[in-house]
C-alpha cells in the first residue's frame, strides 16, 4: 500500500512537466512551428517573465494555504511609483519604489490575516478593490508616462537573467531556510506547526512580504515594457496567477508538496498555452475568459 502511494506521489510530481511538454508539441503543431520561431520566442519571454517572477513569490503564501485576489492591484499601483522611479532617471529608484509600495500592500494582507484572523481570501479581496481604487483615481484621468529610455531593462537578456535570478533566490530561501520549511508545515498542520515552536503569525507574514518583494519586480519589467500606466495595467493577473499555480501543480491547501517549480513551470504553460491559442487562430473571447472559467472550476472542485 504504501508503495502504491509513493508511486502515485511520484507520478504526481511529473505531471507538470509531461503537461508543459504536451502543450508545447500541440501548440507547435497547430501553429505550423510558428511558437518556436526566435521572434514569437522573445514575445513568450515578455509574456512570462512577470508571470513567472509573482508565481515564484506567491509560492510562499500558497504553501500555507493562503490565496492573494489583490495581485492585479498592487501590480498597478507599483507600476506607477516605477514609473515616477524612472522618470527621475533612476534605475535603482525605478526598481526600489515597486517593491516598497508592494510591500506595505504585502504588510498590510499578512497583519490582517495573522493578527485580525482575517480569512486571507476576504483580507485580500478588501485590498484588492484599495489598490484597484488607487489605480483607477490615479491613472484614469492621467495616464502616467515613462519619459526616459528603458532599453536598458526593456530586453530578452536582462529578463532571462532576472527570471533565473528569482527563480534561484526564491528556490534558496524556500527550500533551505525556515521560511519556507515553515510555510510548509503549516499548511499542513497549523497546529501542530504552531505547538512544534514555529513562529506561525510572524512565517505568514514574511511570506506575504517575499511575494510582495516579486511583485515589485515584476512591476518594474512591466512599467519598462508599457512605458505608460493606465486604469487597467495588471488586470486578471491574479486570476492568471491562480491558474498558473494550479497548472503547475500547486495544491490549494499548500503543504509538503509545494514547490518553487511548480509556480515556474504553470507560469511557463499558461503562457506557451496562451500564447499557442492565439497563433492557433483561437476565438479573442475563449482566449480571455478560460483562465477564469478553469480557476473556478478548481476551486468548486
Amino acid at each position: 500500500m504504501k508503495e502504491k502511494r509513493k508511486i502515485a506521489s511520484g507520478w504526481e510530481l511529473w505531471v507538470p512537466y509531461i503537461g508543459l511538454v504536451l502543450v508545447c508539441i500541440l501548440f507547435g503543431i497547430l501553429s505550423g512551428g510558428k511558437l518556436f520561431s526566435t521572434r514569437n520566442l522573445k514575445m513568450l519571454v515578455n509574456q512570462v517573465m512577470p508571470l513567472l517572477v509573482i508565481c515564484c513569490g506567491a509560492t510562499f503564501y500558497w504553501a500555507h494555504g493562503a490565496i492573494d485576489l489583490s495581485v492585479a492591484g498592487v501590480l498597478g499601483v507599483a507600476c506607477i511609483t516605477s514609473a515616477l522611479g524612472f522618470n527621475t532617471g533612476s534605475v535603482f529608484l525605478a526598481l526600489l519604489f515597486p517593491v516598497l509600495t508592494a510591500i506595505v500592500f504585502g504588510l498590510a494582507n499578512g497583519f490582517i490575516s495573522t493578527i485580525l484572523r482575517l480569512p486571507s481570501f476576504l483580507t485580500s479581496l478588501c485590498i484588492m478593490f484599495i489598490a484597484s481604487g488607487l489605480l483607477s483615481y490615479i491613472a484614469t484621468s492621467n495616464i502616467i508616462k515613462v519619459t526616459v529610455d528603458t532599453g536598458m531593462v526593456d530586453n530578452t537578456a536582462m529578463k532571462v537573467i532576472a527570471m533565473v535570478v528569482v527563480v534561484l533566490v526564491t528556490y534558496v530561501l524556500f527550500e533551505y531556510t525556515t521560511i519556507g520549511k515553515s510555510n510548509k508545515l503549516i499548511g499542513g498542520n497549523p497546529r501542530a506547526a504552531h505547538f512544534s515552536g514555529i513562529a506561525v503569525n510572524r512565517n505568514k507574514i514574511i511570506a506575504f512580504v517575499v511575494a510582495a518583494v516579486c511583485i515589485g519586480i515584476a512591476a518594474f519589467f512591466t512599467t519598462a515594457r508599457a512605458k505608460s500606466i493606465g486604469a487597467s495595467t495588471g488586470n486578471g493577473m491574479q486570476f492568471n496567477v491562480i491558474t498558473a499555480m494550479v497548472f503547475g501543480g500547486m495544491s490549494f491547501g499548500g503543504g509538503k508538496n509545494a514547490r518553487i517549480s511548480n509556480g515556474v513551470l504553470g507560469a511557463l504553460t499558461f503562457t506557451v498555452l496562451t500564447n499557442g491559442m492565439q497563433l492557433s487562430g483561437v476565438d479573442m473571447f475563449v482566449r480571455s475568459s478560460w483562465p477564469r472559467a478553469t480557476m473556478l472550476h478548481r476551486m468548486l472542485c
